[in-house]
């Protein structure tokens, strides 16, 4: 069966080109277009997409309001946020308002099959951009714990995190760093329970929401 895309952007080439990208794909086939906010939560009701392309800056109502409605009105819709900036706010509230990704337009075309199959298998995708600034900021937020009385992850704990962001699998961590796949196991149940999360797509919004990210505008 194929995965239903709905398309939400206020530019009508971006929708074309979009459309045109996904009607490549056998699996996948775009059930509507929405020009605004207002229109993506009626549309998301009327036509229960799988995924929801969201852009954020829009007329009537913006993506992120947009988006914490669709995801309120039905949690199984995932939505892939399209965005112009790598901003820290953008992209604290789209997560907060529930979307699975967060990509920039100028790789969105490159990347967006990739993100759509990454969402639903409920993990949550960054582009290359965001993510490098996301492991950027968070190693510094680590090293400064580790010289407080506190810290929130040693370094081995921060390398499995930051490989585990990059997408490597516990078996090609175990190999770079010259340890078992247990032992990267057993570091990455060391992550999440210091996090209070189970899941990596999990850890990245708990970071973001807790403030251990901030990614410098």
């Amino acid at each position: 069966m194929s995965t239903k895309i709905l398309i939400v952007d206020d530019h009508e080439i971006m929708r074309e080109g979009l459309r045109s990208l996904i009607d490549k794909e056998p699996d996948m086939e775009v059930a509507g277009e929405a020009s605004n906010g207002a229109e993506a939560v009626q549309m998301s009701k009327e036509l229960v997409p799988d995924v929801v392309i969201m852009d954020v800056n829009m007329p009537d109502m913006d993506g992120i309001e947009a988006t914490g409605n669709i995801c309120k009105q039905n949690p199984e819709i995932k939505v892939v946020v399209l965005s112009m900036y790598s901003n820290k706010q953008f992209l604290v509230d789209m997560i907060r308002a529930g979307a699975s990704a967060y990509l920039l337009k100028e790789q969105a075309f490159k990347e967006l099959i990739a993100a759509i199959h990454t969402v639903l298998k409920n993990e949550m995708y960054l582009c290359a951009k965001i993510t490098s600034l996301v492991v950027e900021d968070f190693k510094t937020r680590v090293i400064e714990s580790e010289e407080s009385t506190s810290p929130i992850l040693n370094k081995k704990e921060f390398k499995v995190l930051q490989l585990l962001a990059e997408g490597k699998s516990s078996k090609q961590i175990a190999l770079s760093l010259n340890k078992s796949p247990k032992t990267i196991d057993a570091y990455r149940r060391q992550i999440m329970q210091k996090l209070g999360t189970n899941r990596l797509a999990d850890l990245i919004k708990y970071a973001l929401q807790e403030g251990l990210i901030s990614l410098k505008e």
